[in-house]
């Protein structure tokens, strides 16, 4: 691998990580200051430290983002609006509705990269993948979907299969 490539990798992994940092670092800030004037008995200090949790709650939003964000990026654009999900990318695409999806995979083989492969009541299937511009916000659309489960999702990214791995079926 050239210095290039290992600069370009390291700055993407910088891009991947920066939100969650960010957010992380406020809810520290703010918790600390929060609680420090709290317990000295301001108690706009309580309200400082409740901002806190609030910035918490979007680090935490923004570290289940980037565990399943595939640094690479890929052709095509995702876009999600009122429950339903739209691939557009060079060699296809398509707008499934998130209440018909009655199963979603983790496949490697059809990108040779990461993807989200849905499936309809139909039986359409769109290929989705990870790297897409807006697919960053796919697993949290999915998690709407009783039953899902983004551990296990982020466990496929994280350690791909060989072949794709089911992550969730309707009942």
């Amino acid at each position: 691998m050239t210095a290039e490539a290992e600069a370009r990798t390291g700055l993407d992994h910088v891009r991947r990580w920066a939100e969650t940092a960010v957010a992380g670092a406020l809810a520290a800030w703010l918790l600390w200051r929060g609680v420090g004037a709290g317990v000295s008995g301001a108690w706009l200090g309580w309200g400082v430290a409740l901002l806190g949790l609030a910035a918490a709650g979007w680090a935490f939003a923004a570290w289940e983002r980037a565990r399943l964000s595939d640094a690479a990026q890929a052709a095509g654009v995702v876009e999600i609006a009122e429950r339903r999900i739209a691939y557009f990318g060079p060699l296809g695409g398509g707008v499934l509705s998130l209440d018909e999806i009655v199963a979603v995979d983790f496949d490697r083989d059809a990108l040779d990269a990461p993807a989200w492969r849905l499936r309809d009541l139909d039986g359409v299937t769109l290929l989705v993948p990870a790297g897409a511009a807006g697919a960053q916000s796919l697993p949290e659309t999915l998690a709407a979907l009783p039953g899902f489960s983004l551990d296990r999702a982020a466990a496929a990214f994280a350690d791909p299969p060989a072949a794709s791995r089911r992550l969730w079926r309707r009942a």
